[in-house]
């Protein structure tokens, strides 16, 4: 009998989108997902291991962990063979990668559909596939034919079995970075064949890299709003290998980005500072209807003949009823300040100084001056 596993926890931080489409992916396929995992991801590092033969230098590394953390990070634990997990942790400090970074870069190629991987690998399909001698449409039609092509004839391959089983155990030990670099480089080699062109490396021998290849930051900013919800600003996070060249080259487009959106911000400053410097220069103004307020006492006041014989700290208010003109057609003392006279002298001199002054927004005068309070003095 084989002596069973050991098994370890692993704690990664991961995309959270990618862990839904990955568990749904899952669920739909009746895989249990570790132990799928520990399966896939030993074949990927493996893969990485012969792909990376230089290591990050630990600035790259650094940048790519920081940009890691800049997207929506879920912790996920994960039981794999402690064997596989000793190897992945092996690779990725011989290579000085990011373990996280290499856990997400899986996730995101497992569940990616055609359309991902068109914007993940967009460099590479201008560079590789596309001809001066064709319009975009043509050539994105050509990349697809070519693509598809390949696709159709690996699954051909995989389903020849009549045992479900067989091709079931068949395509779980599909090799997710082998299957893509089989559809890069066989389009490729035909490419290269087609144009005669010549590289280094002869076409035969030409292979496509999958793990070092560097995804671009805006690279799933691009995909249609049907992936909404799978869209970040960078995508830097997802790489598992990158350049110092490619590092010093985002960070000054970084810094340049930066430079403009402080300079954005002292001249939003500065505006700021010119407005408030004229506003406490400027008369102070209030608003329409403190200015028609003001200015209907003032018309009344100069309407009033004050009693003689009233006490000098004589109030009243009375209720003013107004038609849209300013034309006074009711006055009523709400406010008596005990003095007849007193307050009947007000009510007249504001039916004198009809009309008296009214807002041009008609809402505010229907509002506020159809029927308003006046305190007097």
């Amino acid at each position: 009998m084989a002596k069973e596993k050991t098994k370890s926890k692993v704690l990664v931080n991961v995309y959270e989108p990618l862990i839904v489409l990955v568990k749904h992916k899952m669920d739909a396929a009746c895989l249990k997902r570790d132990a799928y995992l520990d399966k896939a991801l030993r074949r990927e590092i493996e893969d990485l291991s012969k792909e990376i033969t230089i290591p990050n230098s630990d600035k790259a590394k650094s940048y790519i962990a920081d940009n890691l953390k800049q997207l929506k990070l879920k912790p996920l634990n994960l039981l794999l063979s402690t064997e596989t997990v000793d190897l992945i942790n092996a690779v990725c400090k011989e290579k000085n990668v990011t373990r996280d970074a290499f856990i997400n870069r899986f996730f995101l190629l497992l569940i990616a559909s055609e359309t991902v991987i068109d914007q993940l690998f967009y460099r590479a399909i201008l560079s590789y596939y596309y001809s001066s001698d064709l319009s975009d449409e043509e050539n994105h039609t050509r990349w697809e034919s070519i693509r598809d092509h390949r696709i159709s004839e690996f699954w051909e391959c995989m389903a020849k079995s009549l045992n479900a089983l067989d091709v079931i155990e068949g395509l779980i030990n599909i090799n997710t970075s082998t299957f893509l670099k089989d559809v890069f480089s066989e389009g490729l080699k035909q490419r290269l064949v087609e144009s005669n062109i010549q590289y280094k490396y002869k076409v035969e021998e030409k292979n496509f890299y999958i793990h070092s290849y560097v995804f671009e930051k805006y690279a799933l900013q691009r995909l249609p709003n049907d992936y909404v919800f799978l869209k970040t600003k960078n995508a830097l996070g997802f790489n598992t290998f990158m350049t110092d060249d490619d590092v010093s080259w985002y960070e000054a487009t970084d810094k340049g980005s930066n430079k403009k959106v402080e300079l954005d911000k002292l001249l939003a400053f500065t505006q700021k500072e010119k407005q408030e410097r004229a506003a406490k220069t400027k008369p102070a103004q209030g608003s329409d209807e403190d200015q028609t307020y003001l200015a209907s006492k003032q018309k009344i006041n100069q309407s009033w003949i004050r009693p003689s014989s009233t006490s000098a700290d004589s109030k009243c208010m009375v209720e003013v009823r107004l038609m849209p003109d300013g034309t006074v057609i009711d006055t009523k003392v709400i406010s008596s300040s005990g003095d007849e006279d007193f307050d009947r002298s007000f009510e007249n001199a504001v039916k004198k100084a009809s009309p008296l002054p009214v807002p041009k927004d008609k809402e505010l005068f229907a509002r506020r001056f159809e029927s308003f309070q006046l305190q007097f003095p």
